[in-house]
């Protein structure tokens, strides 16, 4: 358990890390910008929107695996306390 909140609290860092260095400062937050304008912010700074999609891309696989593994342990935890409660 505490290896996976160490996870989440690492994933959490990442996203913000992300947001305030990048996203924030290429004017990338505001949803309702058109996609041309996106897309021209983006290109000034392609080299680095690629690197940090590749970070978000691992820090959701990670969130999902986390995901995964907290659903099989609640799984296993109900099943030991029914196989309890029946003994």
């Amino acid at each position: 358990m505490e290896h996976r909140r160490k996870m989440k609290q690492h994933t959490v860092m990442l996203l913000d890390h992300c947001k305030l260095e990048f996203l924030v400062p290429n004017n990338l937050v505001d949803l309702n910008e058109s996609t041309e304008d996106i897309l021209k912010n983006i290109a000034t700074a392609d080299k680095e929107f690629i690197s940090y999609a590749k970070l978000l891309i691992q820090t959701f696989r990670t969130l999902k695996l986390i995901q995964e593994w907290t659903v099989s342990g609640i799984t296993n935890l109900t099943e030991n306390l029914e196989t309890y409660i029946d003994s």
